[in-house]
């Protein structure tokens, strides 16, 4: 009995949140019906592009499956910045560090990867590295 009864609390606890959910979905404006789902096509655009730039940098590698993403996060001026892990020639696992430029450039010059990315911070994609 004390299982069935956990159990009917719970989905009593789920319904109140969806009738309240459904409550303040209601109550928007068709204003910010549309402003919350552009918001939401951009992450979704922003998303995409770093999980592109993710598999180019995986295909480039010496050894593609030793490839590992420790991090993607897209700055404010709409440039990328990955940090990553990867055997090289002789099999040695080896991190690097790339920047796609919000011109779509990619490099992995020290230089730019300060100019762009050091010091500064971002929005973390870093579960992108789940859809590669």
């Amino acid at each position: 009995m004390g299982i069935v009864s956990c159990i009917a609390n719970t989905q009593d606890a789920a319904d109140k949140r969806a009738t309240k959910l459904a409550a303040v979905e209601a109550e928007k404006s068709p204003e910010q019906k549309i402003a919350e789902a552009a918001e939401k096509v951009k992450k979704e655009a922003e998303f995409q592009r770093i999980v592109a730039g993710a598999k180019v940098i995986k295909q480039g590698a010496k050894n593609p499956n030793s490839f590992s993403l420790n991090s993607a996060v897209l700055m404010a001026d709409g440039s990328i910045c990955y940090e990553y892990r990867a055997t090289n020639s002789f099999n040695a696992v080896v991190p690097g560090k790339l920047v796609i430029t919000q011109n779509n450039k990619a490099t992995q010059e020290g230089r730019d990867w300060n100019k762009f990315c050091g010091g500064k911070t971002g929005t973390d994609y870093s579960h992108a590295r789940q859809a590669l």
